[in-house]
């Protein structure tokens, strides 16, 4: 409620409805709309990206949308996170023909049960930051980078897990599950 002159007002607000995106463009920029069926994805939105048929496109936005697929794409397309970190909010689903290129680090957020499919990609630097949330893997994870857990539950799901550094150090409600092999491949605190 919005107070003025001792008058209260409500204060309506409209959010805007989730819709799936796929990507329809090729090599190109997240943040071409051009490129999707109706709009850049929002945080909200489910995206596809079966309709990929190679080339690179390159996360350019602080926000990529919710779960992305990979599955249905073609023609050994690249996936670079490189030009910001980058905020996913659900699930990510690579394919084994394609390439990712991690120069920033993808920061997995949002509450509910998601999954992580790295499909044998190998990713730099990882945030997971779900207050609330659970990222599951689905197969095996390589990081050369540092693997944080800030937030939510973190499980391997009996997968192997190597990364450099495994970082979880603060006081907020976090948990890792783990029955899977974990390598850690460097030293330190």
């Amino acid at each position: 409620l919005h107070q003025l002159d001792n008058v209260r007002t409500p204060v309506n607000f409209t959010f805007t409805t989730a819709a799936t995106q796929t990507y329809t463009g090729g090599t190109g920029n997240w943040s071409t709309a051009g490129s999707w069926t109706s709009r850049v994805p929002l945080p909200q939105d489910d995206v596809l990206m079966s309709g990929v048929t190679g080339g690179t496109i390159t996360a350019d936005m602080p926000r990529l949308g919710k779960s992305i697929d990979w599955t249905g794409a073609t023609g050994t397309p690249t996936f670079n996170i490189n030009s910001t970190p980058n905020t996913i909010y659900g699930s990510l689903t690579l394919i084994s023909g394609m390439t990712l290129t991690t120069g920033q680090t993808p920061i997995f957020e949002g509450k509910g049960s998601f999954t992580l499919t790295s499909a044998g990609k190998s990713f730099g630097a990882v945030t997971q930051s779900m207050f609330g949330g659970t990222l599951t893997l689905q197969d095996a994870f390589v990081g050369t980078g540092t693997f944080t857990l800030n937030n939510g539950t973190f499980v391997d799901n009996g997968y192997a897990m190597s990364v450099t550094i495994f970082s979880s150090s603060n006081s907020n409600t976090r948990a890792i599950t783990r029955s899977g092999t974990l390598t850690i491949t460097s030293t330190g605190t």
